[in-house]
């Protein structure tokens, strides 16, 4: 099914130094003095689970879809968007996504058809579409809208927070928060009430507080990966010919499609979130979540703005935006990538596999950033020192790559 395969053995690369993800930390758990920012988590209607791909899945069933329905999908994709659909026997229709990620409507308008059930439309690396005409096609079509919030559990535009104006939002919450696992399905139109959820077991609630403690104690990192940071690193190990050859594409895709966090697992199918990841959820520091990530954000863009090797997806960032990431186009991305990676820098490729029938006929764009498109964290637990470090691993490579051409 997947046809796009890594030029690299991800087998190579350690552990990141710094965490990808917020984790838990002093002060994380700390309330803010005034209102949270807008969102998915303000939406009436919510249940919570283990991860969006659970979400998605259950916006699937309570829609009605049944084995058979078509729904239209972005080009620009990850596998779990996908996974969702095949358990459920719904059959993905792809449309192309824009330059800046937003949606043309006359894209979705030409592939309705009368098996088309639901489109979802992605809110990418947290930048918030304005769906008004797409919510007045859904609905001239009688067919279900869902917005994928994964990338932006916070913002909106002018005419609503994000997430209200679809019939469901899905999103990732433990994007956004040091919760550890955790989704949210949300509705500010669809009732909710009759979608009933397992509760966890006892050994679910254990592992998941351990989990936390775990991660805590291990990312007390400017104490101990200070000298690190300094860019006194060890030498990175080399992704090299003679380390063996590269995985062939069809077996590249098979261990990414198995993977633990690219598979349903059918324990937390029908459960909600654990205690400990909702009781977080509602105690984080939103207003500084959203300042820091900005923060982040715009240190990412002082260092490479006015470079010709690279470009910013979004500069500048909106007023209402909470990033998820820093996504950067890179004109010679893999050299790149593969430095940082081996620098253990934590980088992120949203699409970079995608469906076969994903091609340059389909959406040039979505094949374009499969290639060229990386993400960087800006969360909101990373520090100052950490943010600079990134940035001059970052720098370094780019140079890199530019002096060898």
């Amino acid at each position: 099914m997947i046809h796009r395969a890594a030029d690299y053995n991800a087998n190579e690369f350690q552990q990141p130094l710094v965490p990808a993800l917020p984790v838990p930390r002093p002060g994380a758990a700390a309330r803010d003095q005034g209102p949270a920012p807008p969102g998915v988590l303000g939406l009436t209607h919510r249940r919570y689970l283990h991860s969006g791909r659970y979400a998605l899945y259950h916006a699937l069933r309570h829609a009605g879809l049944t084995r058979g329905d078509g729904v239209l999908v972005p080009a620009y994709h990850c596998l779990a968007m996908l996974e969702p659909l095949h358990i459920l026997g719904l059959e993905p229709v792809f449309y192309p996504i824009a330059t800046n990620t937003s949606v043309r409507t006359a894209d979705l308008e030409s592939r309705l058809t009368a098996r088309i059930g639901a489109v979802i439309v992605v809110h990418y690396f947290g930048l918030v579409q304005n769906l008004s005409a797409v919510r007045h096609l859904a609905d001239r079509a009688k067919v279900w809208l869902i917005e994928d919030c994964s990338h932006a559990l916070f913002g909106g535009t002018a005419e609503a927070p994000v997430g209200a104006v679809g019939d469901y939002a899905i999103a990732s919450t433990m994007k956004f928060l040091p919760i550890g696992f955790g989704g949210l399905l949300a509705s500010a139109r669809r009732d909710l009430t009759g979608l009933v959820l397992q509760k966890p077991l006892l050994r679910d609630e254990l592992k998941a507080a351990y989990n936390l403690l775990e991660s805590a104690l291990e990312n007390r990192r400017p104490a101990l990966l200070g000298p690190l940071l300094q860019g006194r690193v060890d030498q990175p190990r080399q992704v090299t010919p003679d380390r063996g050859p590269l995985r062939p594409p069809a077996a590249a895709a098979r261990e990414y499609q198995g993977r633990t966090e690219y598979a349903l697992d059918p324990h937390w199918l029908h459960r909600q979130a654990t205690r400990v990841s909702r009781t977080l959820l509602h105690r984080g520091a939103t207003q500084r979540l959203a300042e820091r990530r900005r923060a982040n954000y715009a240190a990412y863009l002082r260092a490479v703005r006015g470079r010709h090797d690279c470009h910013p997806l979004c500069d500048p960032l909106p007023t209402s935006t909470v990033p998820q990431v820093f996504p950067l186009y890179v004109n010679d991305c893999l050299p790149v990538f593969i430095e940082l990676k081996c620098q253990r820098v934590p980088i992120i490729r949203f699409g970079e596999f995608l469906d076969a029938r994903v091609t340059a006929a389909t959406c040039p764009v979505s094949i374009d950033y499969a290639d060229h498109l990386l993400q960087f964290p800006c969360h909101q637990a990373l520090t100052t020192q950490e943010v600079d470090w990134i940035i001059r691993m970052l720098i370094s490579a780019l140079d890199s790559a530019a002096g060898a051409q």
